[in-house]
């Protein structure tokens, strides 16, 4: 690659990861979702012109980290009462998490980002009130993060959120959570408390 089109992608990378970034500073989920599935096209399409493997895997990179954060942005179980989504933006955001999971593959992820990616696609699944699918995800991300076992912990809580006869009891794994002493453990308890609170009334 030249020098001038090293600048002209580096540039192109930069002005979309910072767009990306303004947008979710704003807050406006509706207009954040369209405009990340357009900047991951623009990526995609970087990518297809340059053959340097190293710019190739930061520009997919980029890509993937929009889609997980605007999918997570869009994701209703954060606070209570959760914020108004529509089914279009759930389906737009869950189109996004399955968006970040193939990247995964794509750039060689670590198991981390593919539990991440799976848990994500379990919570829109729970969002949309699919729960066998956000079952599922759940569980993969659960047995994905076997090196991290407060975040197995917070999938378990998610599969019991979402109805898994198989899960531990909601009650057992906050106490569990709470008790192990890990890392953002506390925090992560809260989280499945709101979740629990958004969902669980929706879901009986």
């Amino acid at each position: 690659m030249s020098d001038l089109a090293k600048t002209g992608f580096t540039e192109t990378v930069t002005a979309l990861e910072a767009t990306v970034k303004a947008a979710r500073k704003a807050g406006d989920v509706a207009a954040l979702l369209p405009l990340a599935a357009d900047s991951i096209a623009q990526l995609e399409s970087l990518v297809a012109t340059v053959t340097d493997p190293a710019d190739q895997k930061s520009a997919l990179s980029l890509a993937r980290r929009i889609a997980y954060n605007a999918a997570a942005d869009a994701f209703s179980g954060w606070e209570v009462p959760p914020p108004a989504r529509t089914e279009a933006e759930l389906l737009a955001a869950r189109a996004l998490a399955t968006t970040c999971a193939d990247l995964d593959i794509r750039i060689a992820a670590s198991p981390k980002h593919h539990a991440n990616s799976s848990w994500l696609i379990g919570a829109m699944d729970l969002a949309l009130g699919h729960r066998e699918a956000a079952v599922t995800a759940f569980r993969k991300a659960e047995t994905l993060f076997a090196e991290a076992p407060e975040m197995a912990m917070l999938n378990a809580g998610y599969r019991a959120i979402a109805g898994d006869a198989d899960a531990p009891a909601f009650e057992t794994t906050c106490s569990n959570l709470v008790n192990s002493g890990l890392p953002h453990a506390g925090a992560l308890r809260d989280q499945l408390v709101v979740a629990h609170k958004v969902f669980w009334r929706s879901l009986k």
